[in-house]
């Protein structure tokens, strides 16, 4: 079992472990997870005291939330972990228009989204501009009711 919580700066390392090892690079720095915490919402997934998922976002000026990231351990995928990240982002941000992107090979994560109530924007390649990866990416939204 698992609970979701806000992060705070103490769970900044924890967090970027759990990234490097999980995409096996490094895909925010210690640095930024210490802003995002700050000036977006950064939740953690928590069983017992391991940190086992985490949502990164950031606000916009006009209240839009964008995810930054949403990562969860290996060994506890398909076991609700990110969807139970999104519906505390959900509760701690009503009313807000979410953005985010996903690959479009991660066929979970699409499913993920979609049986979430996002609905899929359109198809990007080479999203971050970096043309030896370049991967197609769905962009998504979610309106809120």
């Amino acid at each position: 079992m698992f609970r979701v919580r806000k992060a705070t700066l103490e769970d900044v390392n924890a967090i970027y472990t759990l990234e490097k090892r999980v995409w096996g690079e490094e895909v925010t720095t210690v640095w930024d997870m210490a802003t995002f915490i700050r000036h977006g919402e950064v939740l953690v997934a928590m069983e017992r005291d391991l940190l086992v998922g985490a949502l990164l976002s950031l606000i916009s000026k006009n209240g839009d939330v964008y995810i930054v990231d949403v990562v969860v351990s290996e060994k506890k995928r398909r076991c609700g972990i990110a969807a139970g990240l999104y519906h505390k982002l959900f509760s701690v941000c009503p009313g807000r228009r979410v953005v985010t992107d996903v690959s479009a090979r991660l066929v979970g994560a699409v499913a993920l989204h979609e049986g979430l109530g996002f609905k899929k924007v359109k198809l990007e390649h080479n999203w971050y501009g970096l043309r030896e990866k370049d991967e197609p990416r769905l962009l998504f939204q979610y309106e809120p009711k």
